[in-house]
């Protein structure tokens, strides 16, 4: 009962993305029809494709933009964009 996922939902939140399990999920939403707000903690697109099952995650776009934060003057700020473009690579947008 508590493993059932609730697909009725167009978005489904997923906080500090980061086990197999989790990545699993993300592929059975997205095939449900909804879409992922997720966050996860890492240094960059490349630190963060390097994670167990989120490259194949970024091949099956599961997700549309990526936003790498950090902080400035002890603020949180978006410091890069990425989107997939149609060939399936990502590009910085900022």
């Amino acid at each position: 009962e508590g493993d059932e996922i609730d697909m009725m939902w167009e978005y489904k939140t997923l906080d500090e993305l980061g086990s197999i399990e989790e990545m699993a999920a993300v592929k059975t939403i997205v095939a449900c029809g909804s879409k992922i707000v997720a966050t996860m903690h890492g240094n960059g697109l490349e630190d963060i494709r390097r994670r167990a099952g989120m490259e194949q995650l970024l091949k099956e776009s599961c997700f549309e933009v990526i936003l790498l934060l950090g902080k400035e003057g002890g603020r949180c700020v978006i410091k890069e964009i990425f989107e997939e473009t149609k060939s399936g690579e990502w590009t910085c947008r900022r």
